[in-house]
């Protein structure tokens, strides 16, 4: 443990929980403040994939709520540990994904007014990237 760096304490602000649990689920501070957000679905990344992300979100299955993983927004301590992992949460149902899948399925539709700065957010602008798409495909 250690200080949060600011740009994260600056997104989340006071809602850091210090703790020494290695599975987050552990911790009844942080099941509690799950169940405040009144949300079934979770989107979990962790410092860790195989551990960090894994263990909340097998508890969280177990739980009754629908834990998806984002792959890319955890790190890992090797490529046969992650593969592992994948292995150990497809077997257990629970999805893995990358964050900017994850923001586009929330997002919905490209018509939101909010389309271009979740694009932009993921540093994907939208007009760019139809730009590349309609030129592998020739036209």
């Amino acid at each position: 443990m250690g200080p949060t760096i600011p740009e994260l304490k600056a997104v989340v602000g006071g809602d850091i929980l210090d703790r020494s649990s290695v599975n987050a689920w552990d911790d009844a501070r942080f099941v509690e403040a799950v169940k405040a957000t009144k949300r079934n679905n979770l989107i979990i990344a962790g410092l860790s994939f195989e551990v960090c992300a894994s263990f909340p979100a097998i508890s969280a299955k177990e739980a009754g709520y629908e834990p998806v993983v984002a792959l890319d927004a955890c790190g890992t301590f090797s490529q046969d540990k992650r593969q592992a992992g994948i292995a150990r949460l497809g077997t257990l149902g629970i999805e893995v994904s990358d964050y900017a899948t994850l923001m586009f399925e929330i997002l919905g539709d490209n018509a939101d007014p909010k389309a271009n700065d979740v694009y932009a957010a993921l540093d994907m602008p939208f007009a760019i990237l139809m730009g590349q798409v309609a030129s592998a495909f020739g036209k």
